[in-house]
C-alpha cells in the first residue's frame, strides 16, 4: 500500500526561492532515502530496496501553473511527476485587491478578491 502526496500550487520551481524551495526540498526529500544533511537521522522511505515488481510506497504529482518559467536544478530529476497547467494565477482584480488591501487588517478588499475567484 503507497502513500500518494498531491500538491497544487502556483510555482514548485521558484526563481528566489522562499517558501516554494522549502515546500520543493520536503517534497524531494520523502521520496528518497535520506538524511540529507549531517547530524539528521537516518529516513527510509516506503520504498522497496529490492527495484523489482514492488510499487514504490511513496509518490509526489505536482500541479503547478507555469507562470515563472521552467524547472530547475532543485526538482529536475527529483522523482517528481509533475503536471504543468496553464493556468492564470494573477490578474487585474487579483492585483487590485492585494494593492487596496486594509491598512488596519492588512486582508485583501474583498469584494476585488471575490470578482477574481469568479
Amino acid at each position: 500500500m503507497g502513500v500518494r502526496i498531491l500538491a497544487a500550487l502556483r510555482d514548485l520551481d521558484p526563481p528566489a526561492g522562499g517558501a516554494e524551495m522549502s515546500l520543493a526540498t520536503l517534497l524531494k526529500g520523502v521520496t528518497h532515502k535520506g538524511p540529507f544533511i549531517e547530524n539528521a537521522p537516518d529516513y527510509t522511505p516506503l520504498e522497496g530496496e529490492t527495484g523489482g515488481n514492488e510499487p514504490s510506497g511513496w509518490s509526489v504529482k505536482v500541479f503547478q501553473s507555469s507562470s515563472r518559467g521552467d524547472v530547475t536544478d532543485l526538482t529536475s530529476n527529483s522523482g517528481l511527476e509533475r503536471e504543468v497547467c496553464n493556468l492564470p494565477v494573477e490578474d487585474l482584480w487579483s492585483g487590485l485587491a492585494w494593492r487596496l488591501r486594509s491598512r488596519r487588517t492588512g486582508k485583501q478588499h474583498s469584494g476585488l478578491q471575490r470578482q477574481h475567484l469568479s
